[in-house]
């Protein structure tokens, strides 16, 4: 049985004013090409299959894209299966399983599921396989631990802090595994186990989007080795879980999706198994795909960009304009120039040099300084609030990007 092991999609996600909806969903293309290269058997997605907080129409979007994606996948014996990951919504998993003629709890027959669908778990559960050839193989299917997918309804027991909470949910993360593996898995037959989940040891750095709820780590004691093959999502970078193992691995996310992803390599694992082993050891297929730049730029390198970045119109670009203000009062025609040769900017700010006061790390490029726009800039930063740094990022950067449109702001001046 072939198998391909891939996580961290993030269908949908944006980076401030950059949408990445087209650039995702053409490396879900590329995978969906690489299923037939490779004749693969199953596809395994461990977790963030969405980006999380999408509108109806936008799931509506992405439910027909992956359906038109992956029905000749599945129409010629294929199988997918994905868990839902802290990005997920777990609500969404469970209507498209039981209400949607693509994923469903299709019936199993003598405890194997039927190949050519697409299988959800927002829950831990246990699916079994059979290809073509007859190899039969187990999937642990563990999503992202939260009470909705681990307690089924009930109600987490008291607790009195968010490291109480997580104390907890670790607690019953382990007790569905051990269950899981004492009632549904059989020794006889080989397993896989799909998980998303933060990893002891793994740099906090490395989190994408982390935060105080997002932090039920496992130990050495929750990544039992004698599955053949241990397929991960959650951390971005792809890596193994554990230091040196080459069959406990993330895979990574399709594209880098922010700047502390910038400069890896990006793509998805291959591995075999037949009879009750691995064949071999798994197999890294890039999936190329546009970069995502993080530059510091001073006003005399601007000329020599394109030549220095020949995907400069196709990539994704953060930046720092480096100046001096007695040089340049007005940084303006800087950002501009810029922005023209980076196209696909999504966050500017700036770094003052001489006897100018350095703004905070946060604070964007202004427009024309002393006029109307500069004083509404200077509201949104300093005087507006916002629901978080996100939305406070996505508004000042929305607002950037409309304040210096040449156009819009002549018809409003004039």
């Amino acid at each position: 049985m072939r198998i391909l092991h891939t996580a961290d999609w993030h269908l949908n996600h944006r980076l401030g004013r950059v949408s990445l909806k087209e650039d995702l969903e053409a490396a879900v293309r590329k995978i969906a090409g690489l299923l037939d290269e490779h004749q693969v058997d199953v596809l395994l997605i461990a977790g963030d299959l969405f980006k999380g907080g999408e509108t109806r129409e936008q799931l509506a979007a992405s439910t027909k894209f992956l359906s038109e994606t992956f029905t000749p996948f599945l129409k010629r014996g294929g199988t997918v299966l994905a868990i839902s990951g802290n990005h997920d919504s777990e609500p969404f998993f469970e209507t498209l399983r039981d209400a949607s003629g693509l994923f469903d709890r299709a019936e199993v027959d003598n405890d194997i599921h039927p190949a050519g669908r697409f299988y959800l778990a927002p829950n831990p559960r246990v699916v079994t396989l059979r290809d073509k050839s007859g190899s039969v193989v187990q999937f642990v299917l563990m999503p992202y631990p939260t009470q909705r997918a681990y307690l089924l309804g009930e109600k987490l027991e008291q607790y009195s802090s968010i490291e109480e909470r997580n104390r907890l949910m670790l607690e019953t993360y382990r007790h569905r595994f051990k269950r899981l593996e004492e009632t549904r898995v059989k020794a006889t037959l080989p397993a896989v186990l799909v998980a998303h989940a933060q990893v002891r040891g793994i740099s906090d750095s490395e989190l994408f989007q982390a935060s105080d709820q997002h932090d039920v780590i496992l130990d050495s004691v929750d990544l039992p080795d004698h599955f053949v093959y241990s397929a991960y999502g959650h951390i971005h970078k792809h890596q193994p879980v554990v230091a040196g193992s080459k069959h406990q691995l993330y895979s990574g996310s399709l594209m880098p999706l922010d700047a502390g992803e910038s400069g890896q390599e990006k793509g998805v694992y291959l591995f075999e198994v037949q009879g009750k082993a691995r064949v071999g050891d798994p197999t890294w297929l890039p999936l190329g795909g546009p970069a995502l730049h993080v530059l510091t730029i001073a006003p005399e390198e601007i000329e020599g960009l394109e030549e220095h970045f020949p995907d400069a119109k196709s990539s994704v670009f953060k930046y720092i304009l480096k100046y001096d203000p007695q040089v340049f009062p007005d940084p303006f025609i800087l950002h501009q120039k810029i922005r023209v040769i980076f196209p696909r900017w999504y966050f500017g700010e700036e770094e003052r040099i001489g006897n100018e006061t350095t703004p905070d790390a946060t604070e964007l490029a202004p427009a024309r300084s002393g006029d109307e726009m500069a004083t509404i800039l200077e509201y949104l930063k300093g005087v507006a609030t916002y629901p978080s740094e996100e939305d406070k990022r996505d508004v000042i950067t929305l607002a950037e990007q409309l304040l210096t449109d040449e156009t819009l702001t002549a018809q409003w001046k004039g």
